[in-house]
């Protein structure tokens, strides 16, 4: 084989291993209800993972609490809820008022919160659960910083229908075929409180509004898997042989 035709295989096959060496692709997009709440979406191939975060520190009642989101994405046909986790917090009353424990030792476990596709809302209300009367299982922020302990009166602390919360965030994976890391998520509409028809509050992008709008910093192995195959070229070419006349 010629030596000009190797070099040509040598930049054929770098640049492969540099197709192979990279990442899944995936672009996250942030929305800001300042102060109130956010949810942080990833896309990627076919998929859509939402992180739901309650920012409300001291909430004054359950009315502080994140009950659903609402979202905007194209293409949505066929989009389904795969699976949802967070953590329950239970808030007790009496004489511990205020005070709570993460369940489970405060492990993740699987959420009963309800999507209509064909409205793209996640919502905690009114999903039948386990047991039949399971509470609502909205989004609790953090207690008092000052104390660790809540002050949200009767309709938090001790309050068994809305008992156990989840604890700041719960995160859920949507299956929606066509969707790409290029694919942006272009509104978020916020619910707080149990009361599905009120407590609307719109998001703003705060990053990710346009799709890759960060540049990628390259991988430490693609750079070596490049550094690798330059090396091998520069090789080929110093040995080649140098024309007589």
């Amino acid at each position: 084989m010629k030596r000009s035709a190797r070099i040509f295989i040598d930049f054929v096959v770098v640049g492969a291993l540099l197709l192979l060496s990279r990442p899944a692709a995936a672009s996250t997009i942030t929305f800001v209800d300042a102060g109130r709440g956010q949810a942080e979406f990833v896309t990627g191939p076919g998929t859509l993972t939402i992180t739901l975060t309650d920012l409300v520190v001291n909430p004054g009642g359950v009315a502080d609490n994140i009950s659903g989101l609402g979202f905007d994405i194209a293409p949505s046909a066929g989009a389904s809820l795969a699976s949802q986790t967070g953590v329950l917090r239970q808030v007790y009353g009496g004489a511990v008022t205020g005070t709570y424990t993460d369940l489970f030792g405060g492990a993740a476990v699987p959420l009963y919160w309800n999507f209509d596709a064909s409205t793209l809302f996640l919502s905690a209300l009114g999903t039948a659960r386990p047991l039949g009367n399971a509470p609502d299982e909205t989004i609790i922020g953090t207690p008092k910083p000052s104390d660790g302990k809540y002050h949200g009166g009767g309709s938090i602390n001790g309050n068994d229908p809305h008992n156990p919360f989840v604890s700041d965030s719960a995160s859920f994976l949507l299956l929606i075929p066509g969707v790409t890391a290029d694919t942006t998520v272009t509104g978020a509409l916020f619910r707080f409180g149990t009361d599905a028809n009120t407590g609307f509050e719109t998001g703003d992008c705060a990053s990710g509004c346009t799709p890759h709008d960060d540049v990628p910093v390259p991988e430490p192995t693609t750079l070596l898997l490049l550094g690798t195959g330059l090396l091998t070229v520069a090789s080929q070419l110093r040995r080649r042989p140098k024309n007589t006349r």
